[in-house]
């Protein structure tokens, strides 16, 4: 078992009885509380019926004082308790991801499918059991879509790999921080027994970015206020029979009138209002956390990423609660005979609009940065969480360097390099995982990978691009090294044919062939890389062999790089005719009746052939002559 493995291992274990401990003693809380109540009651009444007043009021007082001494005692501990669970639950995700235990991964939300994305399905980026599963520890919506788009990068940035490298390597080692990021976010529905599930900000940035008719109808505040307070005054003349009570009644009837004149904008803006007050109560101790916590000196970049929070003239976490206590006013709504005696006084409903109306002009600039920076740091996390968990990955070294040719071709050949040492793939649990050596370079830019059934290619195939996106999205690689340049990555692996769209498979494959062609061909400053399993697999052997050649001969034409992975060992031979063109392979072994693989790449054509024999192993009858 991995050090780290074993370490979180023991770490559950420790969380586990110390959960116990707690629990046991919420459960002895639970029967305080309760014996207080059956003692106590009894007592009073006693006092006050055989003793006298003095003692019953101060044995009462003395029982509801233990009452709510041990209820602050049982709320404390419940609470840890909650702590407790978010907290066991987090080390048994990371154990869970370190063992690539799909089973116990954490869910991901639904994100809508990109069948023509160039790679993200392909490669396994998004989907069930993706990469984007495996990394994700985001907790809001926003944030796991801007994690996603990281990986699924078409075009990368130099400037923006590098700057999110820098972050990640700050955020690695700060474990707790992630950790509690997390846990603010979940605790407030573990406490209340809520299913907890990413928050969606997209309606709190509407709220506050949309006015309407809470703007006008917060101006009538002035004249409604004037008209309670004449109305009150006019009641205490006519209480003291100063003036007749009939204006009085005139007047009230006038200012009940107008508010419930304006009570459809006032249950609007309050209604809004208040489907927001879930996620404001989520984000407040997010932000909380990001506010108190301090950055050292050998972190500048996120210091400078986290300086949103670090304004003391407008912290979030006090812009929230301000909010929040809006929010609490307008609850009165709830109780029918508080909120009438309330408006009946002063117009209580009009005065909150113009407190939210106040809280929206304060925010609307600043809760966008506020969750920009909080979506940047939780898709941060998610990177720097996967770098922690694995230990052994290393971060590639990305170059953009094009020499002085003023042709664009060679610029853009010039650029290209991929060179890995101990290159696996991350999806593959690290016990059964096989490391390759592979390099590319503007000699050598296309490899023609031929092999056996099950012996590899597909799989080296996705682990060439996934680790290239996650590379691009600033993350540490599955290699001991990798130098790789700026690419389009696209990939022909994953190919269905449609029956709702009436394509078959081999129509499939040639529109998605079409596509990287034209990818290829298109005025752009990066080149593609490309990845493709078995070119035209949906047609006949002569017309796939011949339609593959020619292919191939096209694209080592073009200023592109990549593999190719192929069942035809005559392509083999176009290694011969143009030197852009190297042959590798995996081979096979039979040991005992059964097949052996060791998913090494070699250089050069593959030998052997197994087809035959996992037919013959199977029981069907082949003649091999």
């Amino acid at each position: 078992m991995p050090q780290l493995e074993y370490a979180l291992t023991k770490q559950i274990q420790r969380l586990s009885l110390r959960l116990d401990k707690l629990r046991r003693i919420s459960e002895r809380y639970s029967n305080i509380r309760l014996a207080i109540v059956l003692i106590g009651i009894p007592s009073i009444l006693a006092c006050f019926q055989y003793i006298g007043l003095w003692p019953g009021w101060t044995v009462s007082m003395m029982t509801i004082t233990a009452f709510c001494m041990v209820l602050r005692c049982h709320g404390l501990v419940n609470d840890s308790i909650a702590r407790h669970e978010i907290w066991l639950e987090l080390k048994s995700d990371q154990v869970a991801r370190i063992r690539l235990d799909w089973d116990r991964l954490p869910t991901i939300p639904a994100m809508p499918a990109q069948a023509d994305h160039p790679f993200g399905i392909d490669l396994d980026i998004m989907g069930e059991r993706s990469l984007h599963r495996l990394m994700d520890t985001t907790i809001s919506m926003d944030g796991s879509r801007r994690f996603l788009s990281w990986l699924m990068e078409t075009e990368p940035e130099a400037d923006g790999i590098l700057k999110r490298q820098a972050l990640v390597r700050e955020l690695t080692p700060l474990t707790l921080f992630r950790d509690k990021l997390i846990m603010n976010a979940r605790k407030e529905s573990k406490i209340s027994k809520v299913l907890w599930k990413r928050f969606d900000a997209k309606s709190l940035l509407e709220w506050f970015l949309k006015r309407g008719s809470a703007v006008s109808m917060a101006k009538a505040v002035y004249p409604l206020t004037a008209l309670a307070l004449i109305d009150m005054l006019i009641f205490g003349l006519s209480a003291m029979r100063i003036i007749r009570p009939e204006y009085f009644y005139v007047l009230f009837f006038l200012y009940i009138g107008a508010l419930l004149f304006l009570q459809g904008d006032v249950k609007k803006a309050f209604g809004n209002a208040i489907e927001i007050e879930d996620t404001l109560n989520e984000l407040h101790p997010v932000f909380r956390h990001l506010e108190k916590f301090r950055y050292s000196s050998g972190m500048p970049g996120m210091a400078g990423l986290c300086a949103p929070f670090a304004d003391l003239r407008n912290r979030p976490s006090t812009q929230l609660r301000r909010i929040s206590r809006v929010i609490s006013g307008i609850s009165v709504r709830g109780n029918p005979i508080i909120w009438f005696l309330l408006n009946g006084i002063l117009p209580w409903d009009i005065y909150f609009v113009r407190l939210l109306e106040r809280c929206r002009n304060d925010m609307v600039t600043l809760l966008p940065t506020w969750l920009d920076t909080l979506h940047e740091i939780e898709a941060l996390s998610s990177l720097a969480n996967f770098a922690y968990l694995n230990p052994d990955y290393s971060y590639p070294e990305v170059t953009d360097t094009i020499d002085g040719s003023s042709d664009p071709g060679i610029k853009s050949i010039a650029q290209m390099c991929f060179k890995a040492e101990g290159l696996g793939h991350p999806l593959i649990p690290a016990g059964k995982r096989i490391h390759n050596n592979f390099s590319f370079d503007e000699y050598c830019r296309i490899a023609l990978i031929t092999g056996s059934n099950m012996a590899g290619k597909s799989s080296f195939l996705r682990t060439l691009g996934i680790n290239i996106c996650l590379a691009y999205a600033g993350a540490p690689v599955c290699a001991a090294d990798l130098r790789i340049g700026l690419f389009r990555v696209f990939a022909c692996i994953r190919i269905n044919d449609s029956l709702t769209d009436g394509f078959s498979l081999f129509y499939a494959e040639v529109k998605r062939l079409k596509m990287l062609l034209s990818a290829v061909e298109s005025d752009s400053s990066f080149p593609v890389f490309f990845l493709i399993d078995e070119i035209f697999r949906g047609t006949n052997n002569i017309e796939r062999f011949i339609g593959s050649r020619e292919f191939v001969r096209a694209l080592a034409k073009l200023p592109t790089m990549g593999a190719v992975a192929t069942h035809d060992l005559e392509l083999a031979k176009l290694a011969g005719e143009n030197e852009a063109i190297s042959n590798y392979h995996f081979r096979e072994d039979v040991q005992n009746g059964r097949m052996i693989f060791d998913y090494t790449l070699r250089p050069g054509p593959c030998p052997t052939t197994n087809a035959l024999k996992i037919m013959s192993m199977a029981g069907l009858p082949v003649s091999e002559h």
